[in-house]
């Protein structure tokens, strides 16, 4: 009887901390989270992506944070390394998102220059615009695919060509996009053979895509440098403790060793993080 007591008053007290730790914690995290939001929501609604679903992508993401540490914490008995795994899982999140964010800038500024040479030979054999981008659209895949299948979405209930297009260069804030919407908007305002506005569209885009895949290849050599200039550190002292046994079981075993690896790992981290930011304002 009393083994049941404790187990029941044991389950109890586990039940209501985790009520009050959720109904303490996930407020807490929401305001964490609003400066990552702030920084975050433009970018991602900039290329289509869905806003709605990034404060709980983050809050997640924060207990994972909190679970790393305290596994590495009391798993490992490690806590300067947990404090500092903990701070690189916590900033990585947002990282993650920016990252998503500029690759699907790149896939939408590629298809945008495929999209408008199909678009082209649909209008040259005599469908309308709004035919011509359905077909372009089952043919082109994600993520401009889908951004095209909201825009025939639009045409189909009704709505008018050139507030459809306006809206689509208010909502994805690419170049290629706003390039391809504004040039078929003119078109459609003041006329002229849409056919021929869409190859030059085409070929403009196939300049874009040209000039940014220069950019990138003047710009490797430089982040290949960066990234093995940053991570030397680390590779250092993974070869020393290679070398040396006794090495490795000082830094992972006394409290000394363990706030090494905790400043090693950080000065790997802001360099790679102050290198990004220069070669982001390089590019």
């Amino acid at each position: 009887m009393t083994e049941v007591l404790t187990l029941t008053a044991a389950s109890a007290i586990t039940g209501g901390a985790v009520g009050f730790g959720s109904w303490v914690g996930v407020p807490a995290l929401d305001r964490l989270n609003d400066r990552a939001l702030r920084r975050l929501r433009p970018q991602v609604a900039a290329v289509g992506g869905d806003v709605a679903r990034l404060p709980e992508l983050l809050r997640w993401w924060r207990a994972v944070t909190v679970g790393v540490g305290l596994l590495v914490w009391f798993g490992l008995q490690m806590p300067p390394v947990a404090v500092f795994l903990a701070f690189v899982v916590h900033q990585a999140g947002p990282l993650l998102v920016e990252f998503w964010a500029a690759h699907r800038r790149k896939r939408i500024t590629e298809q945008a220059a495929t999209a408008a040479r199909g678009l082209a030979a649909q209008v040259r054999v005599g469908v309308t615009l709004a035919e011509g981008l359905a077909a372009v659209a089952r043919d082109t895949p994600d993520p401009f695919g889908g951004i095209l299948r909201q825009v025939t979405a639009q045409l189909e209930q009704g709505q008018d060509v050139r507030e459809v297009l306006a809206d689509l260069k208010r909502k994805v804030r690419v170049d290629a996009v706003a390039l391809m919407a504004a040039s078929l908007l003119v078109a459609a305002e003041k006329g002229g053979k849409l056919a021929d506005v869409l190859t030059r569209i085409s070929g403009s885009l196939d300049e874009l895509q040209r000039v940014t895949r220069k950019r990138d290849v003047d710009t490797a050599a430089g982040r290949y440098m960066v990234l093995l200039l940053s991570v030397f550190p680390a590779g250092f002292l993974v070869m020393l403790c290679g070398m040396d046994a006794n090495l490795a079981r000082t830094l992972s075993d006394t409290l000394g060793g363990q706030v090494v690896l905790a400043v090693v790992g950080l000065l790997v981290w802001v360099s790679m993080r102050w290198a990004s930011r220069i070669l982001a304002k390089v590019e």
